[in-house]
């Protein structure tokens, strides 16, 4: 094995060898003073993507131009087309239902016939499927799928 100082490193790399030994640390002549201009002239300024959307505009020839103002134009005026077509019906505020009132004159009434009016069950249904047939009756009764319970507390 021989002595690290008696091997030179550097033979094997020429372009190593050939460089010029100089200090590294050294900053040429006026390089603090002209340092801030060169960094400025090699900053491109940024442009928006709308600035640069325009110059392309600005640049193409006039049948592209005039294609692609034809097609923002369509493409707004489907867009409101359909919205104006599919917009949902409100329903009406409080403020616009009109409210009349009802026919009654409850001041006419006397106290007895107002509790017997509230106290008043609502007349059966009876009239409701008198004209089914019996087989269309229980199709729909088995069509809805209404629990018995219920059914026999409506009979």
């Amino acid at each position: 094995m021989e002595p690290r100082n008696a091997h030179d490193e550097l033979k094997d790399a020429p372009t190593l060898r050939a460089m010029p030994k100089v200090d590294p640390f050294v900053v040429p002549e006026g390089f603090f003073e002209r340092f801030p201009q060169q960094v400025q002239a090699r900053i491109a300024k940024p442009q928006g993507s709308f600035a640069r959307l325009w110059r392309v505009f600005t640049e193409a020839p006039p049948a592209l131009r005039l294609a692609g103002i034809t097609a923002v134009v369509a493409l707004v005026a489907g867009v409101v087309y359909f919205n104006l077509t599919n917009a949902p019906e409100q329903a009406p505020t409080i403020a616009q239902i009109n409210v009349e009132p009802n026919e009654i004159d409850l001041d006419a009434i006397d106290d007895a016939d107002l509790f017997a009016m509230i106290d008043e069950e609502p007349e059966p249904m009876t009239q409701v499927g008198a004209d089914l047939s019996t087989e269309e009756m229980e199709a729909y009764l088995e069509n809805e799928n209404l629990p018995l319970d219920l059914l026999i507390e409506e009979l």
